[in-house]
């Protein structure tokens, strides 16, 4: 029987807090892959008006708060996002990352010119060290068990 808990397997690297989003963006900086081999983005969409689009994508850079960049080998994007409502999720691998880069960006963008509700986690798993959880940014208050 496997007893590792969800909460020691997977660290909380980042988040873009709940908003709505009218021809902007928002963004979780500086993950160090370092640290686990894989990411996940969960994307919480609520309400889209008026031909709002979501653009969800992954940027990498060499350095914490260096010069970020699409990743060149994995396009580690969503197609827009147009509905209401919604739940979407982007993974990648540490291996997918060009060569020299450690350090991993969240963006979400609205495109549409009009409004849309939305937020992200960013989950780490297979951590190098564990518990992953301590790993977590300092916005996680409580980690429970039942």
């Amino acid at each position: 029987m496997y007893t590792e808990q969800l909460t020691q397997a997977l660290a909380v690297l980042g988040q873009v807090k709940s908003q709505t989003l009218n021809n902007s963006n928002d963004n979780c900086t500086d993950m160090d892959m370092s640290k686990v081999r894989r990411i996940m983005a969960v994307i919480n969409v609520g309400a889209v008006t008026g031909g709002g689009s979501l653009s969800v994508k992954f940027q990498e850079s060499k350095t914490a708060g260096g010069a970020y960049q699409d990743l060149v080998a994995f396009p580690a994007s969503l197609t827009a996002i147009t509905a209401s409502n919604k739940v979407a999720t982007l993974e990648v691998r540490e291996d997918q990352l060009d060569a020299g880069y450690r350090y991993v960006k969240l963006i979400l963008t609205e495109t549409g010119i009009q409004n849309v509700v939305c937020g992200a986690i960013v989950l780490g798993g297979e951590a190098e060290a564990k518990p992953a959880k301590a790993y977590d940014i300092a916005a996680v208050t409580q980690r429970n068990v039942v």
